[in-house]
């Protein structure tokens, strides 16, 4: 009988080789087609080259089959030599494959097939062996989509009041970046601070950048007197997505300026006066970060006295 044969108006003819005789049956039969289905394949893994996730086993991507450059791979294990895999992203085909063997490799199709949407995704693969119904559906595979590039929120904040000198830059989402990923200039001495003396603190969706033994620096925790930049780049989210804003920010540092106008001068001669032998913050007169301004500020103070940056 044919494969695909399934009616409930079925008749059989009857008919003699090398004779004219002839019959027909004088009822409707039913055929129902009960072939066997094919093989259950296992559940599918997304290939390592198209996980762009920061670990390659996350299923996390930025691919999203909407063209070739775009595409998805994923490995399915039992298979059979000649069946037709198909990979489907909750239940709509993305791609197919013939098998050559008992695991293959489905490479979806960007230009015939859909687009999957950013967010989560149950992946499932079915095989259609020769002379066999499709089988059902394997177990699924979770995976997350994110096409959607970070961008840097608001404006950087600095920060020196209670610590040395530091920059908070917030993004729109979690992103992997390290001190690798700033270039900070010193635009007054057109010198470049190391990356060994930066120090990037990732929290949530924030990156805090600090410094410590930088060439020229009064101390540990602090800058030389300058005009800066601070320029991010190469920065991706979780995903594998580049930055999209990596624009440059500007700031400066001058030790001994209490009130921030970019000259160390009698201003700040009056907050230490005014806050002498008191607990305080930078603002306050304790330029050397101790918690108590003193003697050793006014020191500070005397070795930029009139410094302008």
């Amino acid at each position: 009988m044919p494969f695909s044969t399934s009616s409930t108006q079925v008749r059989f003819k009857v008919a003699a080789v090398g004779n004219v005789y002839f019959d027909i049956n004088n009822a409707n039969l039913t055929i129902t087609n009960v072939s066997s289905p094919s093989a259950t394949p296992s559940t599918p893994d997304l290939v390592a080259a198209t996980d762009t996730g920061t670990s390659s086993t996350d299923n996390l991507t930025n691919r999203n089959n909407s063209s070739a450059a775009k595409n998805l791979q994923f490995s399915v294990t039992g298979t059979v030599s000649g069946a037709t895999v198909n990979i489907l992203a909750d239940g709509i085909s993305i791609g197919t494959a013939v098998a050559s063997g008992t695991t293959t490799t489905v490479t979806t199709n960007g230009s015939a097939f859909s687009t999957i949407a950013d967010g989560s995704h149950n992946i499932t693969a079915t095989q259609t062996e020769s002379g066999k119904s499709v089988s059902t559906a394997s177990s699924a595979l979770a995976i997350s989509v994110d096409t959607a590039a970070p961008t840097i929120t608001g404006t950087p904040a600095f920060t020196y009041l209670t610590v040395g000198p530091s920059i908070g830059y917030s993004f729109s989402e979690p992103v992997s970046a390290g001190a690798a990923n700033f270039t900070v200039n010193n635009v007054t001495t057109a010198t470049v601070v190391p990356t060994s003396s930066i120090t990037a603190t990732p929290s949530g969706n924030t990156v805090t950048l600090s410094f410590a033994n930088v060439p020229g620096a009064p101390a540990t925790n602090l800058l030389p007197n300058g005009s800066y930049t601070s320029t991010p780049s190469g920065i991706t989210d979780t995903a594998g997505n580049a930055l999209a804003n990596g624009i440059s920010y500007a700031f400066f540092w001058l030790n001994g300026d209490a009130n921030r106008n970019r000259t160390a001068d009698f201003n700040d001669f009056l907050i230490v006066q005014n806050n002498y032998n008191q607990a305080g913050n930078y603002s306050q007169g304790d330029f050397n970060y101790d918690g108590l301004v003193d003697f050793n500020d006014f020191l500070v103070l005397q070795n930029n006295y009139n410094v302008t940056v």
